[in-house]
């Protein structure tokens, strides 16, 4: 299956993840939380997050599964903050560098 960001995606996207918030925060606002109702799940409107997750949208489940597979992500206070693409092979880096320390 040949992933790729589209407009359709994009907007299919949004809309699942509005339903999402929308339930979440009625729930929220009926046990009085009602500030992470609102906040709930914003990250997924960064340009990052949403990027990747649009790309691997089936609209069938979460495209998170797929992506976390195709790469690497590092999270920082739970936001995206560095992709890297991981290669569909392996490859074998090789001795890079001696740790040993000349006592010259």
């Amino acid at each position: 299956m040949e992933y790729k960001f589209t407009i359709k995606n994009l907007l299919k996207h949004i809309h699942t993840v509005c339903v999402h918030k929308k339930n979440v925060a009625r729930y929220c606002f009926k046990f009085g939380i009602w500030w992470r109702g609102i906040m709930h799940d914003m990250h997924k409107f960064t340009w990052t997050e949403l990027y990747e997750s649009v790309k691997y949208y089936t609209g069938n489940g979460s495209p998170i599964p797929i992506a976390k597979r195709k790469m690497a992500v590092y999270h920082k206070h739970g936001y995206i903050t560095k992709i890297i693409r991981l290669e569909s092979t392996t490859t074998s880096i090789g001795n890079v560098g001696s740790t040993q320390v000349d006592d010259r």
